[in-house]
């Protein structure tokens, strides 16, 4: 009578968890022109680049117009379901699609390169289908795909029984032979495996599907021969490590799928996959610590604990020995469906593309560097002058807007602010990265490849390769790890320099860093010591501002900013943000340890330059990070600061005086790699001097200005940073700063910023309460007085104030 109850159960919660997530129509076949007819909306010439046509029975093509949107519109002459896959071909732009039925919006997503989308709609008799491709950024190379796949719904719902009705036969038959936790931590393992695709790619095929069980029911069987082996052999403890250890393996990628769609709302794409591929252990902590929502982090830790105790709980029964033979049908009978569908599961299919593609690249980029380093690639590079020393710091995760040098009202740079009084640095201030993640910014920084040439990084020269051709003495001293999970690019290119220390040794296994960045400044002094009569490059790769930022600094001596942030100073959407203090106080030791690499330098002889540039920003006031599927402008905003001595200044008087020309000028970092050519006065034909902003030919303009990597213009309408520095700079030029009022000023961070840009007025609000005036906020108040207000900016340099009594 139990064993029924139990069946029974079974049964009820089988059938009901495989209704809720099977697709509910499937069978599909190609679209025939006797079950719709197809028109076009503003495709014409007027329309540039607008397109659409079916390139044979059931694949179409469609280009967005510059002026409008264009539309591929279907009337269905039948009832039944149609399936729908989008897709852009590598290399090509995105494109905003939105899909109505009847004139009435079903879904509205951008289609990228990385990540197709697949779309499923029941339709009836008469209804009108129509898909709308609009530009999203450059509409010259969006060139876009989908496929449609028509099912009349006569097999509607016979697969699907399918599922429920053989995993109710498997726990029936595993009960009999009290194998019933093995089957239960399996069915979780399935559950995991469609939910994840389901999160990321939007709809299932029943195919998959059944595919997935496959898997699964192999899975089971598995865990059975290894658990009755190790049970005939008296080693039971290893039966349930062995399963636990296979069980984790098969579970980590769904879940990581999974819980990165539950948390941010966005499926993993590329770019994120490949951050993974590039990141240690301790970055992969501290990202999960600081970015992944607590009831996520314990969704995580009890699927895996589930699972664990479902399987401990399997080693404490006397099950019912299956027969070797029985076992090695079912293992063989199980596998047969994987082995024939496995390349049409879309997350594991998806998963190991990326990875292979990541590992080609980065195999290629060894191969390259290879061939250069034994002469077997020929190219040339050479400098006349001997005896010069530059020092090369690369930041980590730096935003300029958090520091005192350009504009922030606190005060993190009080060392390299004081040097820029004395006009000793060369602050550039229209600088951003090409992308927001380390290895993809640097491959394109460090190398001939940008987003402009057209080249692979894999294959192009380094700044490393050009400096030891031109017979210069090269360092790299880094803080950062020398390796990820799998290896990375940056680690390729530093082990090119002559000289490598790194004092980040582990391999992805620290939770912590082992040393702060200053820890650096002995190594570098010591190699600035060292004889020579080359020249010398030191490339410095420091930790930075890398978040957990409280990891970023010594606490006893930096921690400059710990109390509770205040509307007054912040606005009152900052409240939540705990993070912004030690993002601050990393930046205060950041500017401790840039400033005394700068005092070593100083103190040598001869020409010598330091360049410093931060490879991408955080959006900390966010708290976003530079997680490139959450991309906002201000995880591009990054700092660019030079310094060279008077004998640099005077023997290339051209390139600084350029280069101080050039101050104002719009420069993305991906053409770091000329630019180092050209103040180091190297001569070799791997260079152009339109990407060199030491040249006078440097030649980027605005409208061309690209970022993650040619994804999206910097100069979109979205990029408020971007047009209020040009508005402000239009302003001050035609002089009308003094009439324009920029409003609702009503907190010193913004107050600071507008004084930076050269505003000279500005409008506020306020009240009187309590004999004062106090600041608002949308009509709330922020507790300051205007008096205290007033005393945070220099009064001399404002000739109006509008002030707006509420």
């Amino acid at each position: 009578m139990q064993h029924k109850i139990v069946i029974v159960i079974m049964l009820i919660t089988v059938f009901m968890v495989s209704f809720s997530i099977l697709p509910k129509y499937m069978k599909y076949q190609p679209l025939t022109k006797n079950t719709y007819t197809s028109h076009s909306c503003h495709v014409t010439k007027k329309n540039k680049w607008s397109k659409f046509k079916e390139e044979d029975k059931d694949n179409f093509f469609i280009h967005p117009g510059e002026i409008n949107a264009t539309s591929g519109i279907f009337n269905f002459k039948e009832n039944g379901f149609i399936d729908m896959d989008f897709f852009i071909s590598n290399k090509l732009g995105d494109i905003q699609f939105t899909i109505k039925k009847n004139a009435i919006k079903l879904k509205e997503f951008i289609l990228t390169n990385q990540h197709p989308y697949h779309l499923n709609i029941a339709i009836n008799k008469g209804d009108t289908v129509e898909i709308i491709a609009d530009k999203h950024g450059s509409t010259n190379s969006d060139w876009g795909r989908f496929t449609i796949h028509f099912e009349k719904g006569l097999f509607t719902y016979l697969k699907n029984l399918m599922v429920p009705l053989l995993w109710v036969i498997l726990f029936v038959f595993l009960l009999s032979k009290k194998y019933t936790f093995f089957a239960l931590s399996t069915y979780i393992l399935f559950l995991l495996f469609v939910a994840s695709e389901k999160l990321n790619f939007t709809t299932l095929d029943i195919n998959n599907i059944l595919t997935y069980m496959s898997i699964a029911f192999f899975i089971t069987f598995v865990f059975i021969w290894i658990y009755q082996e190790s049970l005939s052999l008296k080693t039971v403890k290893v039966s349930f490590i062995s399963n636990l250890f296979l069980a984790f393996f098969v579970m980590l990628i769904p879940l990581i799928f999974m819980i990165y769609k539950l948390n941010f709302n966005l499926p993993v794409n590329k770019d994120i996959l490949f951050a993974i591929f590039q990141s240690n252990g301790e970055e992969s902590y501290e990202y999960i610590v600081n970015f992944i929502s607590p009831p996520y982090i314990f969704l995580f830790l009890f699927l895996l604990s589930l699972v664990t105790f479902l399987l401990y709980f399997q080693e404490k029964k006397d099950p019912i020995p299956i027969s070797r033979a029985t076992l090695l049908f079912f293992l063989i009978a199980f596998s047969i469906l994987p082995i024939m569908l496995f390349s049409q599961l879309k997350l594991p299919s998806y998963f190991l593309k990326n990875f292979h593609q990541y590992t080609i690249e980065l195999q290629r980029f060894k191969q390259v560097q290879q061939q250069r380093k034994t002469g077997k690639i020929d190219y040339d590079a050479s400098k006349k002058e001997k005896g010069e020393t530059y020092i090369v710091i690369i930041g980590e995760s730096l935003n300029k807007n958090h520091m005192g040098l350009y504009g922030y009202f606190r005060d993190t740079t009080p060392h390299l602010s004081t040097l820029a009084t004395k006009n000793d640095l060369l602050i550039f201030n229209n600088v951003y990265s090409n992308h927001t993640h380390t290895v993809p910014v640097l491959s394109l920084s460090l190398t001939q490849a940008n987003q402009y040439n057209h080249k692979e990084y894999y294959s192009s020269l380094s700044i490393l390769d050009i400096l030891n051709k031109a017979d210069i003495d090269t360092y790299w001293i880094s803080n950062q790890s020398m390796y990820g999970l799998w290896d990375n690019m940056v680690s390729v290119l530093a082990h090119q320099a002559k000289h490598l220390i790194s004092l980040n040794v582990s391999i992805g296994t620290e939770i912590r860093p082992q040393k702060y960045d200053a820890a650096l400044i002995p190594k570098i002094k010591k190699a600035l010591e060292e004889k020579t009569n080359q020249t010398k490059v030191i490339f410095v790769h420091l930790y930075g501002n890398h978040h957990a930022y409280y990891n970023r600094y010594p606490h006893k001596t930096f921690t400059k900013y710990n109390k509770a942030l205040k509307i007054s100073e912040f606005g009152k959407n900052i409240l939540k943000n705990n993070q912004v203090n030690h993002y601050d106080n990393s930046v205060v030791y950041n500017d401790y340890v840039v400033s005394s690499i700068l005092t070593l330098l100083q103190k040598e002889q001869g020409v010598r330059g330091l360049i410093y540039m931060s490879d991408h920003a955080d959006d900390a006031i966010r708290a976003k990070g530079h997680s490139c599927d959450r991309f906002t402008y201000d995880m591009s905003q990054i700092p660019m600061i030079m310094w060279f001595s008077n004998s640099y200044q005077k023997i290339y008087a051209n390139q600084y005086h350029t280069l101080l020309k050039h101050k104002e000028k719009l420069y993305s970092n991906d053409m770091f790699y000329n630019t180092l050519i050209g103040i180091f006065n190297i001569q070799t034909t791997q260079y152009n001097p339109a990407y060199d902003l030491s040249s006078t030919h440097y030649a980027l303009k605005p409208k061309d200005a690209l970022i993650l990597h040619g994804q999206k213009h910097y100069i979109d309408e979205k990029n408020h940073i971007y047009w209020q520095t040009e508005n402000a700079k239009y302003l001050l030029k035609s002089h009308q700063s003094s009439r324009i009022f920029p409003s609702h000023v009503y907190y010193i961070k913004k107050l600071k910023k507008l004084e930076y840009l050269g505003f000279k007025s500005f409008e506020i609000d306020v009240q009187w309460k309590n004999n004062h005036l106090e600041i608002l906020d949308n009509n709330i108040s922020t507790s300051m007085h205007l008096e205290t207000f007033l005393s945070n900016t220099n009064l001399s340099a404002l000739e109006k104030i509008w002030i707006d009594c509420q």
